[in-house]
């Protein structure tokens, strides 16, 4: 495969290492593009080299090649001189191959550039400590999760997803959890109860009855709660004093079977439209939504900068971005 290559005159540590008569107009090979980039000062790269240089197909079989280290493909991505739109083009072009993605995903300062929103970080998915993820959520530092067929809440790693503690969850089946470093919401759809668990023992702090027969997913902070129910379609508000309804309304589809966020972002799954949205913190009405990673959504949470995600059809856990 070649590659054309126009009206490059800013002399560079990049064009230094290509041989003098590619400075204005020629075709070159892909292997060779990949071995000059590997050995330039990305800093360096001038905007109208890689815009030019990175048609979606061209620059996906560029970063894609193995003269170029994956470090280095992702310093191009990370660039200021590439577009975001333009990163998320190559990033989701099929010359792009999975495995380079997950090689070279560790390395990216601002994954979010070239992944879109609900993207999968495809290189720290993990499979769920249980067969029956049900609920996750936390934030930035932790990660609160709950299987409905154990029986149990966990905190996980935000590395990896391994199990860092666990417990018996309050009840029979555990449908939700979220919250954030200093606060755990927890619901189980068996009791028809919302609780607030301890981020010490995972002990009951408090509880109270969920405002319907279904809780399905619950997150939030240490000032907010948000909540679904699967038998009344509703999202909630909850009273961080009493768990009672601040304000409720209709769920986008029949199976709200993740409900979390803060303050300002609220993450919303879906599992018989497999979708993945964000909704309105004022209305609950959507944002945007997108496919889910697999096909049976169950919990989502997170804060602004991280969503957390899990599949009870794929037994796996997530993170995803948020775009």
């Amino acid at each position: 495969m070649s590659l054309l290559i126009k009206g490059v005159t800013k002399h560079s540590e990049l064009t230094d290492v290509l041989p003098s008569d590619h400075h204005t107009k020629t075709t070159m090979a892909v292997a060779e593009i990949a071995s000059a980039m590997n050995g330039a000062d990305t800093g360096s790269i001038p905007a109208i080299y890689l815009e030019i240089l990175y048609v979606a197909a061209d620059g996906a079989s560029v970063l894609d090649h193995a003269n170029l280290t994956a470090a280095k493909a992702a310093s191009i991505l990370d660039h200021a001189n590439l577009t975001e739109s333009k990163a998320e083009d190559i990033w989701h072009h099929a010359n792009l191959s999975l495995a380079r993605r997950n090689a070279i995903g560790p390395n990216l300062t601002t994954p979010n550039k070239p992944l879109t929103f609900a993207d999968e970080y495809t290189w720290k998915t993990a499979s769920s400590p249980g067969t029956a993820p049900s609920g996750i959520g936390g934030d930035s530092t932790k990660i609160w999760h709950c299987d409905g067929g154990a029986d149990k809440v966990y905190e996980l790693s935000t590395t990896d997803f391994s199990v860092v503690r666990q417990a018996a969850s309050p009840g029979t089946i555990a449908s939700g959890i979220g919250g954030d470093s200093t606060k755990i919401w927890h619901c189980d759809n068996n009791a028809t109860k919302v609780y607030e668990l301890s981020t010490a023992d995972f002990s009951v702090v408090r509880q109270a009855a969920s405002p319907s027969t279904y809780p399905c997913g619950i997150g939030g902070t240490s000032t907010k709660i948000w909540h679904g129910d699967s038998d009344s379609d509703q999202l909630y508000e909850l009273s961080i004093a009493d768990f009672s309804v601040v304000k409720q309304a209709a769920s986008p589809g029949t199976a709200p079977y993740g409900t979390g966020g803060d303050s300002t972002k609220i993450w919303h799954c879906e599992s018989i439209l497999d979708k993945v949205y964000e909704l309105s913190t004022t209305d609950f009405s959507v944002v945007r939504q997108v496919a889910s990673p697999s096909t049976f959504p169950k919990g989502i949470g997170g804060n602004s900068t991280k969503i957390w995600h899990g599949d009870t059809t794929a037994d796996k856990v997530y993170e995803l971005s948020t775009g």
